[in-house]
């Protein structure tokens, strides 16, 4: 056996959690609860999802932000990272640990969509999808440690390079669905919204040209792969796919300045290794 140190950095924000068996309800799980160095929740917020947690968080009214043990599961990290392995007997001899994770790194965050990208007569809509549920979300920007443990025959830097290559391409068929939905705008000058439209296809052309920098800023030592929920139908599907076919809405995040990337984007850089 032998052990691989990795650094993990979300480039984008990362949902990761149990959803409807443990969502929070206002006045129920919760009274008040603060985020983002003291910010107060939106009052219109009555349901959270919350991130995983070691913590039981049901009926504890006084919740305190800082003193809940969040983290990212070991089955999620290993999902993501051996999506492309279909050899189970190569994905049992990977051991993977929980990463805790910092709390004052979590925020909660309304959910926004592109709405109506594929329709050719309604005005498409970017605004918040169910606007009384919050989502605990880790931000963008956060690095973590951790270690795997595997056979020492297996060479787990092909593993991640294969990884790399499928994320890119999941990517580039995001940015291709963009590209289309982008084309139909600007040919449709009959829509009775054309101007409006015309407006949300620059946005959508910034969308592409901020997932090109990021990904223009991974260097050869680091790989990218996507993480947690609502990364959108595209990028969690594998190889060739008929984009007539995809008709749901892009999820996006704001990871600075109104520059919006699809959730779920980290990057792994791998560190020491010794035999153990």
């Amino acid at each position: 056996m032998k052990k691989i140190d990795l650094k993990l950095t979300t480039i984008s924000k990362v949902i990761l959690s149990p959803r409807d068996s443990e969502a929070l309800y206002k006045d129920i799980d919760y009274s008040f609860l603060n985020y983002n160095h003291g910010k107060e929740i939106s009052k219109e917020v009555n349901m959270i999802y919350p991130f995983y947690s070691y913590t039981n968080r049901a009926l504890l009214m006084e919740n305190n932000i800082e003193n809940i043990k969040y983290y990212i599961p070991a089955s999620s990290l290993k999902g993501a990272i051996l999506s492309c392995i279909k050899e189970d007997d190569i994905k049992r001899t990977l051991l993977f640990n929980d990463i805790n994770i910092n709390p004052t790194d979590i925020s909660l965050e309304n959910l926004f969509k592109y709405q109506y990208l594929d329709s050719e007569t309604t005005k498409i809509k970017f605004e918040k999808f169910f606007e009384n549920v919050g989502i605990e979300t880790l931000q963008n920007g956060k690095s973590y440690d951790f270690y795997i443990d595997l056979n020492e025959y297996i060479e787990f830097d092909d593993i991640l390079k294969d990884l790399k290559n499928k994320t890119i391409e999941k990517l580039n068929n995001y940015m291709s669905k963009l590209e289309i939905v982008i084309k139909k705008i600007t040919d449709n000058k009959t829509n009775a919204n054309y101007e409006f439209n015309m407006e949300i296809s620059k946005e959508l052309m910034n969308i592409i040209n901020n997932i090109n920098s990021e990904l223009n800023n991974i260097n050869d030592d680091e790989y990218i792969l996507l993480l947690g929920g609502f990364k959108g139908k595209i990028n969690s599907l594998n190889g060739e796919i008929n984009m007539d076919d995809i008709k749901s809405g892009f999820y996006l995040c704001d990871i600075g300045d109104k520059k919006y990337l699809p959730y779920g984007l980290v990057k792994l850089k791998i560190g020491n290794w010794k035999y153990l």
